[in-house]
């Protein structure tokens, strides 16, 4: 299991981390909990997520630490689970003027660095599109299926970004 986390596998990082916070080895290890649902949950897995914003909300270490608790909660919903909505609505009501703005910025930026993203995979996938399909009809139609994928989660970014503006 251990090897498994160590090479990058979000749900076994998100089980390790569980592991430790449950003590299954005789002791809770609060720091190795942490460690492996932090890098889960920054690989997109939700459970992690979920537990990082859980840890964030109600950790000894992390009292007051609102806005990364909501950040994690947010991007559980991000990533296809629903969105706790009465958890985030709860944290919005403890944070002060600045953490709203603080989150607010966060966000703003999360969002600036996922536009830049998006407009280099859809680049690529222009180039992929022109090179490949001239002698292949099945790749130019899931080429232009991901294409129009693309298009739309760029244009959804961009309206984000706007609105965060």
């Amino acid at each position: 299991m251990i090897k498994a986390a160590k090479q990058g596998d979000a749900e076994t990082q998100f089980y390790l981390g569980l592991y430790y916070f449950e003590g299954k080895g005789g002791v809770v290890d609060k720091a190795d909990t942490v460690k492996w649902f932090l890098q889960s949950a920054e690989q997109g897995y939700s459970e992690a997520q979920f537990a990082m914003g859980m840890s964030y909300n109600h950790a000894e270490e992390a009292v007051g630490d609102v806005v990364e608790a909501y950040k994690w909660f947010l991007l559980t919903g991000v990533y296809g689970d629903e969105p706790t909505g009465n958890l985030l609505g709860s944290l919005v009501e403890k944070m002060t003027p600045e953490q709203i703005i603080e989150m607010n910025q966060q966000n703003h930026d999360d969002i600036t660095k996922a536009l830049q993203c998006s407009d280099l995979l859809l680049s690529n996938i222009r180039v992929a599109h022109n090179r490949s399909c001239q002698d292949n009809p099945t790749l130019e139609i899931l080429l232009r299926g991901i294409l129009g994928d693309a298009v739309n989660i760029t244009n959804q970014l961009s309206e984000v970004e706007a609105a965060l503006r």
